[in-house]
């Protein structure tokens, strides 16, 4: 929760504000400026402001290197370190909320899944669980949504404990943030950890976006993805027969 300011942060005029509620109030304007200009994104603009307001001393430094920087060479640098900060710090949100949902857990519950359905007859050769890391999709995800315009609906598809999906909430701004995932053990966990995030997580964004998690088929008619904007398959280990239905369903 936002640090309220102490006694000591006001100066001794009447009406006047301590350098560090000015430096505060300087940076909050900043936050919106730079999301303004799409330099950083709205939920890294709600983290950048949640910062500044708990007082971190580390976006507070950035910060103000930020906007104290006179060359455009010096603000671009300046403007990198804080990007860099602010998306360690999301990581740092990212890895709390998957504390009780660790890759070692992931392969169990999938490994458990895979057996029934083979059990079961069921061709589970793409059935191979991974995940990924979050520097690179991060980078991923800022990439591709910055030439696009305001995006609708982002898809993961296999989405596993919904790693992907949450980073993405995280990273760009979407409307509504859609999983699917066949194995049952796997969905199970995602909904736990979206359990954490409503409590958690969202009261941080400014505009919380809509968060859907099903299980199931991800070429089932059901989960028709066709209307989304940004759709994420982590598809190395994937048969290239599905590949293909995926593809075909992309071009429709």
């Amino acid at each position: 929760m936002p640090v309220k300011p102490s006694v000591a942060e006001h100066s001794g005029a009447e009406g006047s504000l301590s350098p560090v509620r000015k430096t505060v109030s300087s940076l909050l304007v900043l936050a919106e400026s730079l999301c303004a200009s799409k330099e950083i994104s709205g939920p890294a603009k709600s983290m950048f402001k949640e910062l500044v307001l708990r007082r971190d001393a580390a976006i507070l430094s950035a910060g103000e290197a930020y906007a104290e920087s006179d060359s455009s060479a010096q603000k671009a640098i300046k403007l990198r370190a804080l990007q860099d900060l602010l998306e360690e710090k999301t990581k740092d949100v990212y890895e709390d909320l998957f504390s009780q949902c660790d890759l070692s857990l992931g392969h169990q519950l999938a490994s458990k899944d895979v057996d029934a359905f083979k059990a079961d007859g069921t061709n589970t050769n793409s059935m191979v669980y991974g995940e990924v890391s979050f520097s690179a999709f991060y980078e991923v995800l800022r990439e591709a949504a910055r030439g696009m315009g305001k995006l609708h609906k982002f898809y993961d598809l296999g989405s596993g404990t919904g790693r992907a999906v949450f980073e993405a909430v995280l990273a760009i701004d979407c409307d509504i943030f859609v999983g699917v995932e066949v194995l049952p053990s796997l969905h199970a966990a995602a909904c736990d950890v979206a359990d954490r995030y409503v409590k958690q997580v969202e009261p941080l964004l400014a505009n919380p976006p809509l968060l859907r998690l099903y299980n199931g088929d991800m070429l089932a008619t059901q989960y028709d993805w066709s209307d989304g904007d940004l759709v994420f398959a982590n598809s190395t280990c994937f048969e290239q027969s599905l590949l293909l239905r995926i593809a075909q369903t992309a071009e429709k």
